[in-house]
């Protein structure tokens, strides 16, 4: 199988075979992806939080994620 594959496929098979893709992950390389999503996540919760403060209604995306 394709390496650039891979990636594609558990994001997609996420989804409908959530166990599979990762009892899959686990048995090949469980740390492929932990530096992505801890960034993703770490957006995710800044954006989450600005909005809930109504930071938006004044700041524009890059000083928002610089808070």
């Amino acid at each position: 199988m394709n390496q650039q594959a891979i990636p594609l496929s558990h994001f997609l098979t996420i989804w409908i075979k959530p166990r599979g893709t990762i009892r899959q992950i686990l048995d090949t390389n469980p740390q492929q992806y932990v530096l992505l999503l801890a960034a993703l996540s770490g957006i995710y919760r800044a954006l989450d939080r600005a909005s809930g403060q109504g930071y938006g209604d004044n700041l524009s995306l890059i000083p928002l994620l610089d808070s």
